[in-house]
């Protein structure tokens, strides 16, 4: 986790990864496919399962509860980009495919700081 003191302009929100199930025949982890469904049928399409591990830097704290946190907010961007060779090598092992690869689809982050709000409504 980082502690940098500076005014953040962004921060790393987590990392998108494949989500993957164990199958019970050969041991080995394989992709977790979603079936698409239309109007309640299968229709024999598949689609990847993906998760966000979250991770906000400990300077992050925009609740202002003593704790890493951030706001989604109405109208905001996540904006995503890929991972290097450099952070790929730093994975651990079990973001990696058996060759080499990572399961870690893109690193996720967010602008802090003077982001749009909406005023509360009156009652």
């Amino acid at each position: 986790m980082s502690n940098f003191n500076g005014p953040r302009k962004s921060t790393s929100l987590g990392d998108l990864q494949m989500k993957e199930k164990k199958n019970e025949q050969t041991g080995q982890f394989e992709p977790d496919l979603y079936e698409v469904l239309e109007n309640g049928q299968p229709t024999g399409e598949y689609t990847q399962r993906y998760s966000v591990r979250v991770y906000i830097a400990d300077g992050v704290d925009e609740a202002g509860i003593g704790e890493p946190s951030i706001i989604l907010r109405k109208d905001q961007f996540i904006d995503a980009r890929g991972l290097t060779a450099a952070e790929v090598s730093r994975l651990p092992d079990f973001l990696k495919n058996a060759d080499g690869s990572s399961k870690v689809a893109c690193k996720l982050s967010i602008k802090v700081g003077d982001r749009k709000s909406y005023p509360k409504k009156q009652k």
